[in-house]
């Protein structure tokens, strides 16, 4: 496989992700040269790739793509992409993909209800959802996965609740679509624990708590489990407290690591022998006036329109997508 950049930084601006404020603003380079520039390397190296990996936090929204990846089909070669949004996928790009090989297609939903998907900035009906998977397996992508996070801010047992009648009416419409065409593939709901990231709008809020995530697993595993072509696969909210915890610790952990490879890798006893509390970093509601540890670092936008957009998404408004020729207010 030969990987091409596609889009630098994103559009959509949604609250839980660090490429859509830290590449600010979103860069579209010139594909027909990149892609010409590829090839040349690859037909001087004698390599014989069959496949080009487009690159970006969500490549389809690059207007200039769709040519391209017309002529990387054409070439008899097959298209790869990581997660899509749901929003550009038309008809045309998947007739592309499905031409090019790909069975498979991972979209990412990332909130579990209509509500938490508006807190989150990436507003998308269930309507929409169960149609447009009924439309992806129908046009022969018969291996789907989905992805959502679970612990958001303000979601509670109802959104668990509607992400699992979410799931329910998404088998049912993928397996109808599939049985028209006479092979059923696999249909994976991909979920993972919320890690507050430092340069987003949700880098104040406090991770969910382990044993509240454990338990909301447990509710959809006890309620999808049995559903036949359902898969589940669950991020570990123990690594994601990990992951937290190193994503918002500040200097002090310096000398938790020091101690924590001078002992052998003993974690626990380095923490305690340096005093470090993980959770008053991972479960730590931050404020508007604090100084948080990475705000050393200058990414070229402003605390104060940070902290407005968390407000946002905590009232459940949704914010314009990243528009450089009409709007500059983060910075």
């Amino acid at each position: 496989m030969a990987l091409m950049e596609a889009t630098r930084g994103c559009i959509w601006a949604c609250r839980f992700c660090t490429a859509g404020f830290i590449y600010r603003p979103p860069r579209l380079p010139d594909l027909e040269k990149t892609y010409d520039s590829l090839s040349r390397v690859l037909k001087e190296q004698g390599d014989p790739v069959s496949v080009i990996g487009l690159v970006g936090p969500s490549v389809t929204d690059h207007p200039g793509l769709l040519s391209v990846a017309r002529r990387i089909v054409a070439e008899g070669k097959s298209l790869s992409f990581s997660s899509l949004r749901m929003e550009t996928l038309d008809g045309e790009w998947v007739d592309l993909m499905v031409r090019s090989g790909q069975k498979t297609v991972t979209v990412a939903i990332d909130g579990p209800s209509e509500r938490m998907r508006d807190v989150i900035n990436k507003s998308a009906t269930d309507a929409f959802i169960v149609e447009k998977c009924r439309f992806l397996a129908g046009k022969g992508l018969l291996h789907l996965k989905i992805y959502s996070i679970i612990g958001l801010p303000g979601e509670t047992g109802d959104d668990i609740d509607q992400f699992i009648r979410l799931a329910q009416e998404v088998s049912r419409a993928y397996v109808e679509a599939c049985s028209k065409r006479g092979n059923i593939g696999r249909l994976t709901f991909g979920l993972s624990p919320l890690v507050p990231k430092p340069g987003t709008p949700f880098q104040w809020h406090p991770m969910e708590r382990v044993e509240v995530l454990k338990k909301r697993f447990m509710k959809i595993r006890k309620a999808l489990g049995r559903e036949k072509h359902v898969r589940l696969s669950f991020g570990s909210p123990n690594e994601a407290y990990l992951q937290t915890f190193l994503s918002r610790g500040d200097r002090s952990l310096l000398g938790f690591f020091r101690e924590y490879l001078a002992n052998g890798h003993d974690a626990k006893r380095a923490l305690k022998d340096r005093g470090v509390s993980p959770e008053a970093f991972v479960y730590r509601q931050y404020g508007k006036d604090d100084f948080l540890p990475w705000d050393i670092i200058d990414h070229g936008y402003r605390n104060h329109f940070l902290w407005q957009d968390y407000q946002r998404g905590l009232r459940e408004k949704t914010t314009p997508i990243c528009d450089t020729a009409v709007c500059k207010i983060c910075g």
